[in-house]
């Protein structure tokens, strides 16, 4: 269990327990585009190669309980934000293959996904 964090120094005073349960932590992320390197479109889908900014910010955990995952409660925690570039690849669809009455969003989803796993790997950038 932790003690006393001290976050700046990055220390995490512990002493061992034998709980019944973990913690989880409740967390939100934003991530911004920077700057796109690499476009490609097809049949109304974009992908995407390019920089962007992660940010999250951690505002609590949840004690979860072994075995029967019960929600045991929560807490609150004040952390400072984490934030980091990286490369990342996205794809944005063109709204009229959302609203396609024949298909659920999810097989659409589904589909868009193996059309751009195959592409990626098979067809380079060009």
């Amino acid at each position: 269990m932790v003690e006393k964090l001290d976050y700046p120094n990055r220390k995490a005073y512990v002493r061992k327990t034998h709980g019944d349960y973990y913690t989880d932590a409740i967390d939100y992320t934003h991530v911004s585009i920077l700057e796109g390197f690499e476009k490609r479109s097809e049949r109304g889908i974009e992908m995407e190669h390019g920089e962007v900014q992660v940010a999250t910010r951690i505002v609590g955990y949840k004690k979860i309980k072994f075995y029967t995952l019960e929600n045991l409660g929560y807490g609150k925690i004040e952390l400072p934000d984490l934030q980091f570039h990286t490369t990342s690849y996205w794809i944005t669809l063109e709204r009229s293959l959302n609203r396609s009455p024949a298909l659920p969003a999810l097989e659409i989803i589904d589909g868009v996904l193996d059309w751009v796993t195959h592409s990626i790997l098979w067809r380079p950038y060009t």
